[in-house]
């Protein structure tokens, strides 16, 4: 790629099965590169972090800012993600970092249908509950509109405004139904990790960075096994 001034940006996205890596330079996303993320996640990111990296003629230490989705999504997944993320920053501690909230991701994916002006990115909280993120158009982008909420379909059809277009993992498990709301295409549920860089970009360029101290997964709840150990208690 050469010598150039524009920073130097890697992007990664192991929320969900459809995980990847992307590298940009400046403003300009040069590649993205999807993997099934459900398989060895951890040794993916690496693997095809230094496949992409070496392709463009770049080594890590090249990497000037790192853009994560952060969960809430797989446990594992989230986890890896944020691992591989905090060893990159410590092992190049003038890299800036930005995270952010898979659904804020998911919601990327919508941005441009101008015709949506409420959306609710849904995912499975388990035992019939949906965790939602609610996002309205404003400036032409879509916005989260409050802090993310686990609630039921019912709750969530009851108190939001119409139409209302509906996304996110959670369709593939809760009948998200009801007079005035459509749900996308199933192809925008999941967060790609070209939207991970897109929106990562624009929070960088905004001077939105995360202290690499302070990356951690977002969990919806507690994990599975903890509750499960409480609950026995």
């Amino acid at each position: 790629m050469g010598e150039r001034a524009e920073p130097i940006s890697v992007a990664i996205e192991t929320t969900s099965r459809r995980g990847g890596v992307a590298l940009g330079a400046g403003d300009r996303l040069v590649e993205a590169l999807p993997f099934d993320a459900a398989r060895r996640a951890a040794t993916q990111v690496i693997v095809h972090l230094d496949d992409l990296l070496g392709r463009h003629g770049l080594a890590p230490a090249a990497i000037q800012e790192l853009y994560l989705t952060a969960g809430p999504g797989s446990f594992t997944g989230t986890r890896i993600g944020v691992t591989v993320a905090r060893t990159l920053a410590r092992a190049l501690p003038l890299v800036r970092c930005v995270a952010m909230p898979t659904p804020v991701v998911v919601a990327e994916a919508a941005c441009g249908r101008a015709e949506i002006e409420h959306l609710a990115v849904v995912l499975d909280a388990r035992q019939g509950r949906i965790y939602v993120t609610l996002f309205e158009r404003a400036d032409r982008r879509l916005r989260a509109a409050g802090p993310p909420a686990v609630t039921t379909v019912d709750a969530l059809l009851a108190s939001t405004p119409r139409p209302l277009h509906v996304t996110g993992e959670g369709l593939g498990y809760h009948a998200v139904e009801g007079r005035g709301v459509i749900a996308l295409d199933e192809s925008l549920w999941l967060p790609t990790v070209a939207n991970t860089w897109t929106v990562g970009r624009r929070l960088a360029a905004a001077g939105r960075f995360t202290d690499p101290a302070d990356l951690a997964p977002i969990y919806m709840g507690k994990p599975e096994a903890v509750r499960l150990w409480e609950q026995s208690r």
